[in-house]
């Protein structure tokens, strides 16, 4: 198997993902506390950290693909929907839970109108984001096959 960038970059995604879905579910209550034993102040912690690797890994993600386009003449690969690609999805998703981290991060003491919406956006986008990677796992399941 040869080791690309792409794949590198794929797999770091998953871990600092994985970790902050865990850490972001202990931090929305009682429901899910239970996943780091209520350890809130860590699981703050992991949250805030592994968000700003995200944040960096996504910019490292648009910049290649950026790189990639202007030298090889490809077309964006965010503007391919279908089968062939959900470019599109990821880069929505990364933005909207960038930029309602960064409300909820910096912007406690503005309007609870705008922290709710925040809050309740990012946790939501949470959920549908855990539904559609169970679901991309599923579509990929086909490359486990070891016959």
């Amino acid at each position: 198997m040869k080791l690309t960038g792409q794949f590198i970059l794929h797999w770091l995604w998953v871990v600092v993902f994985g970790l902050m879905v865990i850490s972001g579910f202990v931090l929305t209550g009682a429901k899910f506390g239970w996943l780091m034993n209520y350890a809130l102040p860590i699981a703050d912690f992991i949250h805030r950290t592994f968000s700003l690797v995200f944040v960096i890994l996504t910019l490292v993600a648009v910049i290649i693909e950026i790189h990639r386009c202007l030298t090889h003449g490809h077309r964006m690969p965010y503007l391919i929907i279908g089968n062939t690609g959900y470019q599109l999805f990821v880069l929505v998703m990364a933005l909207i839970f960038i930029l309602t981290g960064i409300f909820i991060w910096t912007c406690n003491e503005y309007s609870k109108a705008v922290m709710i919406f925040a809050y309740s956006t990012h946790e939501i986008l949470a959920y549908i984001t855990v539904a559609v990677v169970i679901w991309h796992i599923y579509e990929k399941s086909h490359a486990l096959n070891l016959d």
